[in-house]
């Protein structure tokens, strides 16, 4: 009977420990997240020592030292030519050379040569330089001669020219902004049957923007083939939409006066279309070596 009690004790036990019990559900609230104070670490009871090499690095005498790497050099470009020949019988040749001389660091030439139908024949050369005479004096100058001939016509025409611009010249709070002068001399002459037409015209260019605290003020004038002319414009402060400048002045060329009405407007249509509108009136010297 011994044994019967025994099983019967342990099935007890085992119903007893497969009961499932639940616990209540215990909220730990607070008004600050729950932090694990930790205590300060006190410095170290002993000092850290490091040991260096006390022999330096050491090269045999007969190896020589590893050279750096180094791109390789490249010699300044001294100047280029380029030559076309076409078909139609016309050849052109074109070539610059730099830094010839401290006084003279650029020369460009261009030669242009047709030879058309009917014995016509057109030659076009032109020579440019680039002169410094000091660091606020660096003029242009440009050679340009022109010979055209058919039955019974020859036109030649030969013009010399130089120019200087500087970006602003300063005096008294008065300030000139993008000073252009350009001072030409040009010899023409024509034969036509039997007429002939032979001008000699000097001329010049001048034009700037004067500045004077908020005022701006445009001005164009000059003298080509004889003829004088002036323009002048005064920037009016309109504040308005769209509108980036707006000018009002006078040309005059002595013999006729007009207005001079500038106006630039400007309004976006969409992110990649932008409207542009206005009026741009000027004036520019026309040469007779232009005119053949």
């Amino acid at each position: 009977m011994k044994w019967a009690y025994s099983i019967l004790f342990v099935l007890l036990c085992g119903m007893l420990a497969a009961q499932a019990s639940e616990l209540p559900v215990v909220e730990i609230m607070g008004d600050a997240q729950v932090k694990i104070p930790l205590a300060k670490r006190s410095s170290l009871p002993f000092t850290i020592i490091t040991h260096s090499d006390s022999l330096g690095p050491f090269f045999p005498v007969g190896i020589p030292p590893i050279p750096k790497p180094t791109s390789p050099y490249k010699k300044p470009l001294n100047g280029w030519f380029a030559g076309r020949v076409n078909t139609d019988w016309q050849v052109f040749a074109q070539g610059s050379l730099y830094n010839l001389h401290r006084r003279l660091p650029h020369l460009r030439v261009d030669l242009e040569n047709r030879f058309l139908p009917d014995h016509f024949k057109h030659v076009d050369h032109q020579a440019f330089a680039s002169l410094v005479f000091d660091d606020t004096f660096q003029p242009k100058s440009r050679l340009h001669y022109q010979h055209s001939s058919a039955d019974q016509y020859v036109a030649n025409a030969l013009h010399l020219s130089a120019s200087h611009h500087a970006d602003s010249l300063s005096d008294k709070g008065i300030t000139l902004h993008n000073v252009d002068t350009r001072l030409w001399w040009e010899n023409t002459w024509q034969r036509n049957a039997s007429e002939r037409d032979y001008h000699l015209n000097p001329g010049f260019w001048h034009s700037h923007r004067l500045q004077y605290e908020d005022h701006l003020v445009d001005t164009h004038l000059g003298s080509a083939m004889g003829r004088f002319a002036i323009a002048s414009a005064y920037h009016v402060p309109l504040h308005l939409p769209g509108l980036k400048k707006a000018s009002l002045g006078l040309m005059s060329d002595l013999h006729h006066v007009l207005p001079q009405i500038q106006v630039h407007y400007e309004r976006p249509l969409s992110p990649s279309l932008l409207l542009q509108a206005g009026n741009y009136p000027g004036m520019q010297p026309l040469t007779r070596s232009q005119l053949m």
